[in-house]
């Protein structure tokens, strides 16, 4: 049971993951990074533009996702105890081995640019460094863990809820549901975030994904993705536009940006007009569809290592001027990721072990 549009609806949030991790390397607001490299402040609207929406968007589609996944395992005679053994290895199991096999090297990127140590890396051993650098450079691994709690919370509820009363909730909803479901998600929001790393925000992370597998997995949901399109999108429009206005130059990643309401507002009106305008226009397979189907989790993974070390070869042996380090870096991404991508899937241990294939 796949839904084109959630297909669509992921892909295209992977590749808008990308294109803000490019402007985030060289921000100017204090957002920490593993480089410190000059960049153009003017170009960090980018990120205030993208970076409410697009992860919680990912946990809706993926909850949604979630629905459709079970229903399959049902069918397929497969039980709850079968369902996490492939999230284990398809999801756990990457999140793990990419810290200890590729994070390292963004570590190390964070230690040159950032002086970890603070003038004592010789006189510490080898194998403490390397851990330290695996655990400076968890990338967008983060995800994958985060991804993993949701589905060990949504098997816990599949036990409890035995004849679906929590999932039927979800063929209530209607348009007023809709709009006002940014207040739950607020709510949410204020809780289960672990502190300093601020980006496991548990809270608002599980309320998107329970949300997914509920309401956005609901046929009538579709109807209404799809028939108030606009007025979501004008919506999400203006909350941005008055974000960006009111947070401008501000560390857009401090919790305390991350949690107001303003933010939460735009984070979910900005999650539900990309996925209505995916119902609405792009509810369709095409050949980049299955295309991308297929390779966006490896460029999901594996983006961010790519781009920050193209960034620091570029920095290292050309001392490039803002403007071509930002081109270069799209056009090295755009070169280089489909080829790293494509030779990691061909070895079939570590496909296996970083990708889950």
């Amino acid at each position: 049971m796949r839904k084109h549009f959630l297909d669509n609806a992921r892909y295209t949030i992977v590749i808008t993951v990308i294109v803000y991790h490019v402007f985030y390397l060289f921000n100017s607001v204090g957002v920490i990074g593993n480089l410190k490299i000059q960049g153009i402040p003017q170009f960090d609207i980018v990120e205030y533009v993208l970076y409410p929406w697009m992860m919680t968007a990912l946990f809706i589609i993926s909850g949604a996702g979630a629905r459709f996944a079970l229903i399959k395992n049902k069918k397929n005679g497969k039980n709850l105890k079968d369902f996490m053994k492939s999230k284990c290895r398809h999801i756990l199991l990457p999140s793990i081995v990419y810290i200890f096999a590729i994070g390292w090297m963004t570590g190390y990127l964070s230690d040159y640019y950032n002086d970890v140590f603070q003038g004592n890396g010789d006189s510490i051993p080898g194998i403490f460094k390397y851990l330290i650098y695996c655990l400076c450079g968890i990338g967008p691994s983060w995800f994958l863990r985060q991804l993993m709690v949701c589905f060990i919370v949504l098997v816990i509820v599949v036990k409890l809820d035995k004849n679906e009363k929590f999932y039927r909730l979800g063929k209530k909803t209607n348009l007023a549901v809709l709009l006002l479901m940014f207040v739950p998600m607020w709510l949410c929001a204020q809780i289960g975030t672990l502190p300093y790393i601020e980006v496991y925000r548990n809270g608002l992370y599980i309320f998107s994904f329970l949300l997914g597998y509920v309401v956005f997995s609901q046929e009538k949901t579709e109807g209404l993705l799809k028939k108030y399109f606009w007025l979501f999108a004008v919506i999400a429009v203006t909350a941005g536009t008055v974000y960006t206005i009111v947070n401008y130059g501000k560390n857009f990643a401090e919790l305390s940006n991350l949690n107001s309401i303003l933010t939460i507002v735009y984070t979910y009106f900005g999650a539900l007009a990309v996925i209505s305008l995916m119902k609405k226009c792009f509810d369709k397979e095409y050949r980049f569809t299955r295309f991308m189907k297929i390779r966006s989790f490896s460029y999901y993974l594996l983006h961010y290592p790519v781009m920050a070390l193209s960034a620091y070869a570029f920095d290292r042996c050309f001392h490039l001027a803002p403007v071509a380090m930002y081109l270069s870096v799209f056009a090295a991404t755009a070169v280089l990721l489909p080829l790293v991508s494509l030779a990691i899937r061909k070895i079939p241990v570590i496909r296996t072990l970083l990708l889950g294939m």
